[in-house]
Parts: structure tokens; sequence; C-alpha cells
């Protein structure tokens, strides 16, 4: 029978724990001063258990000096096995070995934070070994842990000295899933477990009980919505960015027309000013019309005034009438001259063309000539090519390779593409590598900024709390930013608002249970039912909230001390823990309601005997204990009064290293946890760069082997290129071959006429000869006539300027006569000279009107035909009129339509990547739905099967309970929803820590992981005071369905921990009760060794009856 003896406090054990001892009062003596636990196991041998075990499950657990006991060992039963005894005495103990043996983590426990904390007070090292059932025809293996105080364990395989890798792939096996609390739910995580979101009790589910491609659909359909969900984004921040766009395309386009408008007036600005000298002519010439009649209105107002002076005109105007014939004569010369030399120029023109027809005529013979001996030439250049074509078209080709070059060229176009998509996956691979690298090395940011942030108090504390409960320390952050939205003051947890001597920080976190370390503090009701409501209805937070307003002690200033500071001093003791704690009163009064801290003293030194036993007998006048707990040594003692015998006794538990509240230790834990991440991430780098590397070196020997294949092929095609010219230029040598036979035939059967040709454009010739040599002579009688002409138009202006002269004197004489006639004369002359003047200013602007005309587009000749009646006043006018609206338009951004432009090619841009995302989201959405129905399929069937076991186990119980799917658009929310009703008036609700009492959802909770049963392949669960909060009749309802659901063939072990016992429970004889004992009364090992040999439950009882003296 395994057995341990502890010596307490104050004690020694003896030298030689197996020894005998005849002495009663030693014995008696040796008896009060230990603390003994001993181990009752209701089980057969190993040997005769491993028949009935089934491959996983725990047949044996061996400790030594580990938690409380020195040596135990543990015979477990292969189904049902209840764990009874006591609170402090090691039942939970197993449950740490069970978890540590098989590879969990310290922090799956929720205790200590160090696995060296495990070793028993006073040793160096503690070991578990834990022995499995095998698999049919194999060894059972055993696997062992050493574990020593300074942090550090080794590993044990089948009694040889092995590492945790190999450790691990034994216990991977048998599907030995112990960080998931649907297998394994030790006491400290019960309270975690119930406060699992219904997001995680899913995941929990799918890694406990479906299958494998059932959690990797769910987590590739979150990443798939994820992907769905940013592109949907990407996409309505395009639509919207489009349509943005196009508001400001259309509240630009007015901007624009108006720009546009202006360019149009000053394009008919420009047309108007181009129109100018046509108008400028215009109006000069209707000036020059006006100055004429002008003109003509002196030179009559002049004859009027020469004939008042006739008679000295009279000689005047003979001679100029003599002198006006004889000019009249001299025009007619000048005419019959100009008559003759045009007569003499056409004839000239015409002798001209005679040459030039019949040089023409002599050309074309000689053409026709050359033509006649191309035409040979090209005959015999034909034939010479017919020749010279035939002999290529006679020579084959050399294709006796083509089969095999076809082929290689194949074979090489196989292995480049082969090589290519490796080069690519090398490629892909070093890329990804490179990404995960960034990653990574971004992760060591993030872990170094975390690092930096630690340094503050209130981080550190922020830290611990974000650790202990995400949900929690999201609440708190909230909070912070609402805290005007509530008529009091709401407390934060008591880990961020209270201050403890840091002496008595291992005491407090022993008494302040984990919910309270991190419970809320409402002053009122109202507050309390607004937090709950924002916090939890609406954000989904699972967080723990107080209100005492309505209680009998609603301040903490109303809490009585049972007993003053100076009689604990009386009895040893120091002062009451609670005023090692500051604080706002109302977290306090919380403490002090949740967890009695103010009935909780404390002393520093080491107690007597005497002075513990005068603790225990301290009463008040109604026989109430004034001191129920206290701390000493590292150890709380708590004071109980037995409902039987109503005596005292001690129940004592080990004080722990504060892990909680010390936001040192979470400091120093999660600085060296912050390390280890940033240590293991440059692991993982320096491994990704060297496999890296080794991907870079093979995509090298890949690029060389395409360098190789390039060179390979190239050669290849020059040969098939080679093939290939060669039967081209048959080909070509034969089309041209024919093409030449065709060109002969036609020329040689063409008639030739180039003899008949050449005879008739010489009798042309001839005939043009003739003709030239009777024009000549008709040139030579008009140059004679030309020059006589020619003399009688010289005596004619010989006679004229006679004439002229004699009308000159006889005028000047007529002007000394009259000089009013003098000054209508000058008149005359002035006006003439101004007409001149202005005429030539006419004909200028003529010049450039004419110019412009001929410079014109036809669309401005056309807009100018339009302006033909407009004069130059009413052009100024509009001109004026054009430039005051081209002027009042506002310029405003002159590149206002180049942004115009721009912002449509934009649109364009972002339409195209808006139809891209569309496709993309069907490709997606494609993806999901497909995966969707084969995962929702197997998730909703796993979960139809889960209810209907939990529907039986509380139809049992006489009330009502389902389980099904909560489903959610987006997969990362879609969660198990635990349906409950306790009462018949209620309605189904779902199961939360705020609508049910802790023994309801106690019941809930464990009567979900025995649905389990029928779905998982665990080879044992473990569950760890699970009853606790129950009420009777639901404890042993839920005990009974354990017991049917553990107990029927082919079930999963079970391991039911609870120090409370009904009586009257239901049992079966496949059970295995495993009774722990610890306490001063127990018999001593080393002085009644056959008292402590503990071989069953019933021996044990004959035992103690045989010690009170009644018969068996």
């Amino acid at each position: 029978m395994p057995s341990v003896r502890r010596p307490r406090r104050g004690s020694t054990s003896s030298p030689n724990e197996d020894s005998d001892d005849d002495s009663a009062s030693e014995s008696h003596s040796v008896i009060k001063r230990q603390r003994l636990s001993n181990v009752d196991s209701n089980a057969s041998s190993s040997t005769e258990q491993q028949t009935t075990h089934a491959p996983g499950a725990i047949v044996r657990v061996s400790l030594h000096n580990f938690v409380t006991y020195t040596q135990a060992e543990f015979f477990l039963g292969p189904n049902l096995n209840m764990i009874i005894g006591p609170n402090g005495t090691g039942k939970s103990t197993l449950v740490c070995a069970i978890c540590l043996g098989l590879g969990g983590k310290s922090e799956l426990l929720g205790r200590a934070k160090e696995i060296g904390e495990f070793v028993k007070i006073g040793e160096t090292e503690g070991t578990i070994e834990i022995e499995l059932q095998g698999f049919p025809g194999e060894q059972n293996p055993v696997i062992g842990r050493t574990i020593h105080k300074d942090n550090k364990s080794g590993w044990i395989l089948n009694g040889k000295q092995d590492t945790f890798k190999n450790a691990k792939a034994v216990i991977d096996r048998f599907n030995v899933q112990i960080d998931n609390l649907c297998q394994f739910l030790p006491q400290d995580k019960v309270a975690e477990f119930a406060h699992m979101s219904p997001q995680q009790l899913l995941i929990e589910t799918e890694r406990a009980t479906g299958s494998a491609e059932m959690l990797a659909r769910h987590t590739r359909l979150i990443e798939l919505h994820a992907q769905y969900t940013s592109l949907s984004l990407s996409k309505d921040l395009n639509d919207r960015e489009l349509q943005n766009l196009n508001e400001r395309q259309e509240a630009a386009g007015a901007e624009v027309e108006q720009f546009r408008e202006r360019d149009r007036i000053k394009a008919e600005i420009k047309l108007l000013n181009q129109f100018r000298p046509l108008a400028e002519f215009r109006d000069l010439r209707a000036q020059y019309e006006t100055a004429r009649g002008e003109l003509a209105e002196l030179r009559r107002q002049l004859d009027e005034a020469k004939v008042q002076a006739e008679p000295s005109l009279l000689l005047s105007e003979t001679a100029g009438r003599e002198y006006d014939k004889a000019h009249a004569v001299y025009g007619n010369a000048i005419e019959v001259y100009q008559k003759q030399n045009k007569k003499f120029q056409h004839l000239w023109k015409k002798r001209d063309d005679l040459i030039n027809a019949s040089d023409e005529a002599k050309s074309n013979v000689n053409i026709i000539k050359k033509n006649y001996a191309k035409h040979e030439a090209k005959l015999a250049r034909l034939k010479s090519d017919l020749i010279r074509y035939e002999e290529k078209a006679a020579v084959q080709p050399d294709i006796s390779r083509k089969e095999e070059i076809l082929e290689m060229i194949r074979l090489n176009g196989e292995t480049d593409r082969a090589n290519k998509r490796k080069k690519e996956e090398e490629a892909a691979l070093v890329n990804q590598q490179d990404q995960q690298i960034v990653h990574l090395r971004d992760e060591i940011k993030k872990c170094k900024s975390e690092l930096a942030d630690l340094e503050s108090a209130d981080a550190r504390k922020l830290h611990q709390l974000q650790k202990l409960s995400k949900d929690t320390y999201d609440a708190v952050i909230w909070l912070r930013q609402n805290k005007h939205r509530f008529k009091a003051e709401v407390y934060e947890p008591p880990i961020l608002t209270l201050t403890i001597d840091s002496d008595k920080l291992n005491m407090v976190e022993a008494i302040v249970s984990y919910y309270a370390t991190i419970t809320f503090t409402c002053l009122s009701r109202e507050d309390y039912k607004l937090f709950l409501e924002e916090v939890t209805d609406k954000r989904g937070l699972s967080v723990s909230v107080s209100e005492y307003s309505n209680t009998d002690r609603p301040n903490f200033q109303d809490w009585q001390r049972s007993c003053s500071k100076e009689k604990l001093r009386q009895y040893g003791l120091e002062n009451w823990l609670i005023d090692s704690v500051s604080g706002p009163d109302p977290v306090l009064n919380m403490l002090a309601h949740s967890c009695n801290l103010d009935e909780v003293a404390y002393t520093t030194k080491s107690l007597t005997a005497q002075q513990q036993q005068h603790i225990e007998d301290c009463k008040d006048d109604r026989g109430r204990m004034l001191i129920k707990r206290y701390i000493m040594d590292g150890i709380s003692y708590y004071v109980n009064k037995s409902d039987y015998s109503n005596s005292t006794f001690l129940t004592t538990r080990q004080v722990f290293k504060a892990s909680r509240l010390s936001d040192e230790g979470v400091n120093i834990e999660y600085k060296n946890d912050l390390n280890r991440q940033i240590a293991d991430l440059e692991l993982q780098i320096s491994m990704l760069e060297a496999d890296r590397d080794v991907h870079r070196k093979a995509r090298s020997v890949l690029m060389q082997e395409d360098s190789r294949l390039g060179e390979e092929r190239r050669a290849l095609d020059k040969e098939r290129e080679r093939m290939r010219n060669e039967l081209r230029d048959q080909q070509r040598a034969i089309t041209k071959r024919d093409e030449c036979l065709l060109e002969i035939e036609k020329y040689e059967t063409q008639p030739d006429d180039s003899a008949e040709q050449i005879a008739n454009m010489e009798a042309v010739y001839l005939e043009t000869l003739n003709e030239r040599e009777q024009f000549t002579k008709k040139v030579v009688e008009a140059a004679a006539k030309v020059s006589q002409a020619e003399r009688a138009c010289i005596v004619a202006g010989i006679d004229a300027f006679q004439k002229r002269s004699k009308k000159k004197e006889l005028k000047e004489r007529y002007e000394l006569t009259d000089s009013s006639l003098v000054k209508l004369e000058n008149a005359v002359k002035q006006t003439k000279a101004a007409n001149r003047a202005k005429k030539e200013i006419l004909e200028q602007k003529k010049g450039e009107a004419q110019e412009l005309v001929v410079s014109l587009t036809s669309e401005e000749q056309a807009a100018l035909e339009a302006l033909q009646d407009t004069t130059l006043e009413e052009l100024e006018a509009k001109l004026s009129t054009l430039n005051n609206a081209y002027e009042s338009i506002f310029a405003g951004n002159a590149h206002v339509v180049e942004q115009f432009e721009r912002r449509a090619i934009e649109i364009d841009r972002l339409q195209d990547k808006v139809d891209n995302s569309e496709v993309k989201i069907l490709e997606l959405k494609s993806e999901i739905d497909a995966i969707r129905g084969e995962w929702e399929q197997e998730l909703d069937s796993l979960v139809a099967n889960i209810s209907t076991a939990f529907s039986e186990a509380f139809s049992s119980i006489g009330c009502e309970g389902n389980v099904r799917v909560g489903k959610d658009e987006d997969y990362a929310k879609w969660c198990i929803e635990i349906r409950v009703k306790f009462r018949k008036h209620e309605q189904l609700q779902l199961l939360t820590h705020q609508r049910q009492s802790g023994g309801e959802r106690s019941v809930s909770t464990i009567f979900y992981l025995m649905s389990l049963q029928d779905v998982t392949k665990a080879p044992f669960r473990v569950v760890d005071e699970i009853n606790q909060g129950m009420d009777p009749r639901n404890e042993r309802v839920v005990h009974s369905r354990m017991v049917d659901v553990a107990c029927q063939d082919h079930a999963s072990q079970y391991f039911l921990i609870t120090p409370k016992l009904l009586p009257h429970l239901k049992y079966h004889e496949k059970m295995v009760v495993h009774c722990i004992f610890s306490g001063i009364y127990l018999p001593n090992s080393s002085t009644d060794s056959a008292k402590v040999g503990l071989g069953r439950l019933r021996k044990y009882a004959a035992i103690g009856r045989r010690l009170r003296g009644i018969a068996a």
C-alpha cells in the first residue's frame, strides 16, 4: 500500500521510517506531530488492469517528492476513477502530475507559473512516472519526468533517458490533448472553462471530437472570409472613390464648359482680328469712292471757273484739242503696234509649239527603239533566270533528321518547362520565406516594444491582467473610456487597484480567489445593470462584477473584526491580513464579502503546538470561532468544526509564490517569455534563412540548367531553320521557274509592232517639220509689220509731245490770268494726290486681304463669308464686346481641363479595378460555399449527436437542454450555443455566467463534457471538483449520469476529483474509488505499519473498527 509520511511544521521525522516501536506514548507523540497522506486505491494490480484498459488510458501513476507527496503510487481503473478526500490533502496534485507527466505546461493548471514550484518543499527534485495502456500486442509505455527546483526537467521513456520530442510522439499516438479543456479540466481551470467564449468552445470541441479536416476547414473558412471581407471593403472603398470622382467630374463639368466657352470666345476674337484687313480694305475703298466724288465736284467747279475765263482759255483749249487729237493718233499707233506685236507673239509661240512637237515625235521614235531593245534584253534575262531556277529546283534539301530534330525540340521544351516550373517554385519558396522573415522580424519588434512597455507599473499590471483574462482587460479599457456614463465610480479589479505589502503578497493571493482578483465593483444597482448590458450583452465579454449596495454590509466601515489586534498577539498572531492591503474601500468590501479576507490573520513566526491549540479553542459566547483562518510559515491553516462530533480540526494548504498579484513576478516572467519568444523568432529566422539559401542554390542550379537547355534549343532551332530555309528556297525556285516560263511565253506570243510604230512616228516627225517651216515664214512677215507699226508710233509720239508743250505754254498763260482758277486747279491737284495716296494704301490693303484669303483654311473662309457685310465699325464693336466677355469669364484653375481629362482616365482605371474585385469576390464566395457545404454538414451532424446526448442528460434530472451551432456571416463568430432550462416556468436560455448560478453552470459543464463521450476518441478525461456549487440533488443526479456514461462499454477513462461525497450515491462495479486522507490523527507508518496497509476501502474500515474496539 503506497503511503507517505510528511513531518509537521516544527517537528522532525524519524530517521528510520520502517523501524518498529512498541512504546505507545512515543507512538502517540510521533503521530500527533506528523501529517501523513495515505492513498487507498480500490483497484487490483496493474497486471490485471491491462486487459481492460483502452489504449492510451492511464494504468499507473507514481510520484516522488512531488508537491505534498514524498512517495505515492496510484493504480487506476479503466472506467470511472473517483478521487475523494478533504481539501488540501493532495487530490489535485494527482491532476497536476497527469498534466505535467504527459507533456502539459504549468500554465494549463492555473497554479504555479514555474515548474520548479511543484517540487516538494525541502527537496531539490521530484519525479513523475505514468504508465499508459498500449495498443493490442504492444508493451505498455512508461513515461517519466524528473523536475528540478531550478525549473529544468528531463524525460525517461520505458526506463531510459530520452527527449521530450520522443515522449510527446508516444503521447500523441493515443490522441491525448492535455491542453484541451474538453478532455483535461483541472480545478483552477474549471472557472476558465465555464467562462470560455462560445467561439472558443466550438474550436475546442472540434479539436476534441471532430475529424482532422473539420478544424482545418473551419480555419480555412475564417481565412477566406477575412479575405472576402477585406476585398469587399476594398471594393466598397473603390466604389465610394469612383462615386466621388464621378461627382467631382460632374461638378467640374460646368467649370470645364466655362473654360471651353472662354477658348471659343478667344478663337472668335482671333477670327475677327484676322478679318480686320478685309474690313479695313472695304472701309478704305468706301473712303476712296467718296474722295473720287469730291474730285469730280472740284472738277465741275473748275469747269465753271474756266467758262468764266473762256476768252483766256480759248487758245489753251484749242491747243489742248490739238494735243488730244495728236495724243489720240499716238494712242491709235500704240494700239496698232500692240496688235501687231501680239499677233507676232502668238505666231512665235505657235512656232515654238511646232518645234516642241517635232522634238517630241523624234523622242518617241527613240523611245520605241529603246523599248524594243529592252524587250529583247528582258527575254534573254528571263531565259537565263529560267535555267538558274531549274537548277535550284532540282537540288533536294537534306531533311533526313527532320523527325529527330522535332522530337529533340519537343523533349527540350518539356524539360525546359519542367525546369521553369521548378525554378518558379523555388522562387516562390524563397519569396515566401522572405515574407516570413519580414513577418518574424516585425514580431521581434513588437516583442521588444512590449519589453519597453513593461517598465511602467501600470503597464505591467495591465499585461498581467491581459494574460489572466483577455475579456477583463478589454472591459477595463472600455471602462476607462466610458466612466462618464456611470452615476458613481465603477472600480477596476483588485489586481489593478490594490497595493499589497511585498512580504504579504503570497499570503493575500492564497486567500483571494482568481475571480475575486479580476472582479469589477459597482456602487449601485443601476451602474451594475448598465455595466453588464454594455460589456456582456453588447460586447460579449465574460467578466465578473459585484455590487453590495443592498447587503447587510454595503460599506467596508460596517465590518467588525471578530477579534482585536491585541488579542491576536496573545495567540502569537501579528495582525489581520487585510490590514496589509490598501485600496479603495468598495474593493476591500468586495474582498471581505467574497473571500472573507477580513477573517484571515497571519504571523511571520512559527507557533507552538500549544498556541495552535489555543487558536482552535478560541470561541465567543455563542461558541463561534474567533479566528477561523491564519497563515504561518507558508501554510494556510483553516480551523474547521465537524458537523458530526462538534470537534475542531485543522485543514492546511500550502501557500505558493504569488503569480497573479505580483507585478514584479509578472514583469520578470513576461520579460522572460518575451525574451524566449524573441530567441525563438530569431531561431526561426536563422532556420528560414538557411532553408532559403538552400532554395536559392537550387534555383541557381536550375538557372544553369535553363541556360544549357537554351543553348541546346538554339542549336536545334538553327538546324530546323536550315531545313526550313532549304525547303523554302526549293519551293521559291520552283515558283520563280514557273513565273519565268509564263513571262517567256507572254513575251514570245506577244505581236511585235515596233517597226510600224517607228514608221508612224517618223511620218509625224516629218509632218511637224514641214509645218514649222511654214510658220517660220509667217513669223518673218509679222515681225516686219511690227517694225512698221513701231515707226508710225514713234512719229505720232513726237507730234503729240510737241503739241503737249504748246498746250502747257498756253495753259500757263491762262493760269496767270485768274488766281481763283489756279486755286481750283490746286485743289484738284491736291485731291488727285490724296486720292493717289489713298489708292496706294487701298492697293496695299487689297494685297494684304488677298494674302489673308489665300492663307485661310476652308473653315475660316466659311466663317469669314458670314462677315462679308460687316463694317469696320461693327467689327470693332464686336471685338470690344467679345474682349469684355472674355475678360469677364474667371480663369480659375488653369489646369482644370487637364485635371478633368486625367480624372476621366482614373475613373476608367477604378472601374476596371472594381470589376476585377467583383470577379475575385465571386471566386472567394464560390470557394467558401464549397468548403462550407462539407464542413457545415459534418459540424451539424457532430453537434446534433452532442445535443442528443446533452438533452438526454438534462431530461434525466427533469430539466431541458440542447446544443446547437451558432452561425454567423463571419466564420470566426461561429460558436457552440448551450441552452438550458432548470425550472418549468422558464424558457431555454443561453448558458452564461451571468444568467445561471455556479451550480447550474457546473451541471451544464459536466453534462456537456459527458456528451462528448460518443463522438470523441480521447483515451481519458479529467474533471477536478466540477461539483462545487451544486445543490445535493443536482450533484446526485450528475454523479449518477457520470457513472452511467463512464461505466458503459467502450467508454473513455474518467477521473472525477471531489472533496465531498454525499451518502447513498450510485456506484458501479467498474468504478474505482480512491480515498486520499491527510491529518495528524492518521497512523504513523514508522510505528504502526500494519495499520496503514490500506489495501482496499473495506479493509481500512475493518482496521478502523478494530482500533475503536468494534467487532468487524
